[in-house]
């Protein structure tokens, strides 16, 4: 199955989606947002705690659906004896377990882009589930 990966999750947030089925993940790092921007309600989505650079064909991870997705831009100036501005974007994803699988294949997008994956799929949650 071919997929978009978000790459480098904390052990916390895989655990919670791994035993709950179901957890919220706010994402920051440009390979991820850019992964996350073409996501919609809906779609399946490989979550691992490998890191982007470290990914290789077996790795391991989960297989969620896209449940929600926002993306928040935000820009902060402070005053006083300096100006200072900040730009940043974030967005925040809903998830939902639909298994575990193992990367067959990928694809490095480059420097700040996605990563695309094809997964075996290992394990599934049943749908009475």
């Amino acid at each position: 199955m071919k997929m978009l990966a978000i790459t480098g999750v904390s052990f916390r947030v895989v655990e919670q989606l791994l035993t709950q089925g179901s957890t919220q993940i706010i994402v920051r790092s440009g390979n991820n947002l850019d992964a996350v921007v073409r996501l919609q309600p809906g779609d399946l989505v490989f979550v691992t705690t490998v890191g982007k650079r470290e990914l290789k064909k077996g790795v391991s991870g989960v297989v969620a659906t896209v449940r929600s997705v926002s993306v928040v831009h935000e820009h902060v100036v402070t005053g006083g004896d300096e100006h200072f501005e900040r730009e940043f974007v974030a967005a925040r994803l809903i998830l939902n377990r639909v298994g575990s699988g193992r990367v067959r294949e990928y694809k490095d997008c480059g420097v700040g882009r996605r990563v695309e994956v094809d997964v075996e799929m290992e394990s599934a949650v049943s749908e009475a589930y």
